[in-house]
């Protein structure tokens, strides 16, 4: 019944001793559609929850995996990794990367939990960055003590054996993956005191570099590649260029939402007929607390038109609010932060056709949320 609304569909999750308690809301209503309670062994309480394919992958604060098929709830395999708590679990077709403080990185088969292979962090303080999946598997990686005046890296790893295809240095002392196709690896630094920022776009085979443009901005986050389009944030600008030529095809510039903000951040989001950013402001104020304002802007993916605008409410709790959503999903969600012991709603289910609210409710501070 709903695998074939999997679109449609929010989960949440939790841990209390002896089981983990999964349940589904629709997007657009907010109702609940079911609640498990499933008899499980975990260590603390469920740290991250990924979607994928009509599987629900949770991790507990120990390392290890539980993989739930979202339509029965039946448990497909239990990994228990000992790692420790994970940064981040990526899941990129059917390899899962589990990335820890331990400078590991485990890669598990999706549909079994079996081991693949594991890569052992070189001399580095924050390796297997920002993962992205063409072909390859495309990552960036920061060296502790660097000695050259190169010292991070873009590389490339086979997804089954988990090999360096190849590798290319950076000047800077901060490199990131944006994106990724089968034939195009995006790869980006901010500028520093030395050097301008740079967006690098190498090719997938050899990490050569195609086409190569300077950043204005060091305020720079993921990109997305549609159709032959790549589109990214360089705040306060989201920038359309051809991804196989570097070409500028438009440019739009985000007004400021505060008049004096302490830092502004702007998240692009992907949506199915246009483009949609999130973007975050803030200041401090005399109370100590952040007083911090969002907006949703609709942006016309072909143009660069301004379609719509919907200003959010304050948050002064001293954290900006948290965006997510699915492209395949037409839901944002913003999950405000807030103290445990605060009953006004802390979960907003926002329309991407018109901003509206769709529905809000109060969720546990232990709550973990997924959509696919």
């Amino acid at each position: 019944m709903y695998s074939g609304e999997s679109q449609q569909i929010l989960y949440l999750a939790s841990y209390q001793p002896p089981c983990l308690r999964l349940s589904a809301l629709h997007s657009t209503t907010g109702e609940q559609l079911w609640y498990e309670e499933i008899p499980i062994q975990l260590d603390g309480g469920v740290g991250t929850l990924v979607v994928s394919n009509g599987m629900l992958y949770l991790t507990d604060y120990n390392g290890d995996v539980v993989a739930i098929d979202a339509t029965t709830r039946c448990i497909c395999w239990h990994y228990q990794g000992q790692w420790g708590q994970l940064l981040r679990l990526a899941v990129l077709g059917d390899i899962i990367l589990l990335h820890n403080y331990k400078d590991v990185l485990p890669a598990l088969h999706a549909l079994t939990g079996q081991v693949l292979w594991t890569k052992q962090g070189q001399d580095n303080a924050y390796d297997f960055l920002c993962p992205v999946a063409g072909k390859a598997i495309s990552m960036a990686a920061h060296e502790k003590n660097p000695s050259t005046p190169f010292p991070n890296r873009v590389y490339a790893l086979d997804p089954q054996t988990g090999s360096v295809l190849w590798q290319k240095h950076f000047p800077s002392v901060l490199v990131s993956v944006w994106a990724a196709t089968d034939e195009m690896v995006y790869a980006a630094y901010p500028p520093g005191a030395s050097l301008p920022g740079m967006l690098h776009a190498l090719d997938a085979r050899d990490g050569s570099t195609i086409w190569t443009m300077q950043l204005v901005s060091g305020k720079c986050y993921p990109a997305s590649v549609i159709g032959n389009v790549l589109y990214l944030v360089v705040t306060p600008y989201l920038l359309a260029l051809d991804s196989r030529a570097g070409e500028l095809l438009w440019s739009y510039e985000h007004e400021s939402i505060l008049d004096h903000p302490l830092y502004q951040s702007i998240t692009l989001l992907e949506s199915q007929d246009h483009l949609l950013t999130c973007q975050c402001a803030g200041e401090l104020e005399h109370d100590n607390y952040d007083y911090s304002a969002y907006r949703l802007s609709a942006i016309d993916r072909t143009t660069g038109k301004l379609l719509r605008v919907v200003k959010g409410g304050h948050i002064c709790e001293g954290h900006v609010p948290t965006f997510f959503t699915s492209s395949r999903q037409q839901v944002i969600y913003l999950h405000p932060y807030s103290l445990p012991w605060e009953k006004r709603p802390n979960f907003f289910a926002i329309s991407k056709q018109d901003g509206s609210e769709l529905w809000s409710t109060h969720l546990s501070y232990n709550q973990e949320l997924g959509c696919s």
